[in-house]
């Protein structure tokens, strides 16, 4: 029941025939029982650069937007729901040698590359090198829900690299302080749980300028935590959440790498 007033109140009853309708939320989700988790691509949100080579394959695209890397849809901001949380080294050869992602490891592994020499620190701190071509990048992925111009809910994944590791933590912060009373107790609810507003703005340091992220509660006077109220739309995240954690989701790296450019004032944090 929860369901069909969900979808009534988005207007989804005018998809179809009033006699189909029952049809549609009994057989919901049917047809694809065979998938596993490499049919399937999960999407990047990134954030346009000036070099980004959306702005001329893209109608309507400007640096600062956002692009959804598989639909191509643009986004001037974005609504998430925080799901899951991965901190990975994802390696890179460097385009000039031929681009192309290499694999994903974990922060230990890459303690365990530098450890042995495989892996080597760059004299100014700020890059972890495997030979000439190859490098390891720090990058916070944020597993979501994103809501799309229709209203729907999608998984995706917004990724923290470089310049915007910082904002990355303060998402973090942001979710590990929150905190709401229930029966006379405070308590740390799931991340799913809460809405937050992305927006792009101008930043820059000495060696250039980029679009970075800014990420807040969707605090609004009718709802001043921000907390979801939607039964429907927390089960949603929730669901994402278990099928993250049992592996059936897969992302697609190479993505990342094809839909983004690099910002002009691009430098890796140490960790």
């Amino acid at each position: 029941m929860a369901v069909k007033k969900a979808l009534a109140k988005k207007g989804t009853t005018d998809l179809a025939p009033v006699g189909l309708f029952e049809s549609l939320v009994d057989d919901a989700g049917k047809g694809i029982e065979n998938a596993d988790k490499d049919s399937f691509a999960v999407p990047f949100l990134i954030t346009l650069q000036a070099m980004s080579p959306q702005l001329e394959e893209l109608e309507g695209a400007k640096a600062g937007m956002f692009v959804n890397s598989v639909t191509k849809e643009l986004f001037k901001t974005l609504r998430v729901i925080p799901v899951y949380f991965v901190r990975e080294f994802l390696r890179w050869v460097d385009r000039d040698a031929g681009g192309g992602f290499r694999g994903a490891y974990s922060p230990a592994q890459v303690e365990t590359l530098l450890a042995s020499g495989e892996a080597l620190r760059s004299e100014d701190n700020t890059q972890i090198m495997i030979g000439e071509n190859e490098r390891l990048s720090d990058t916070r992925q944020h597993y979501v829900l994103f809501q799309d111009a229709s209203g729907n809910w999608s998984p995706a994944i917004l990724a923290c690299a470089s310049t915007q590791i910082k904002k990355s933590k303060n998402w973090m912060t942001l979710i590990n302080n929150f905190q709401v009373k229930i029966k006379e107790q405070f308590i740390n609810p799931p991340s799913w749980a809460r809405i937050y507003s992305v927006t792009s703005t101008k930043e820059s340091n000495a060696k250039g300028s980029w679009h970075g992220i800014l990420i807040a509660p969707e605090i609004t006077e009718e709802n001043p935590t921000a907390l979801i109220s939607d039964p429907v739309l927390y089960a949603l995240g929730k669901k994402f959440y278990e099928q993250i954690v049992a592996g059936r989701v897969r992302v697609q790296h190479e993505d990342l790498e094809q839909g983004s450019a690099k910002e002009d004032g691009d430098d890796e944090e140490s960790f």
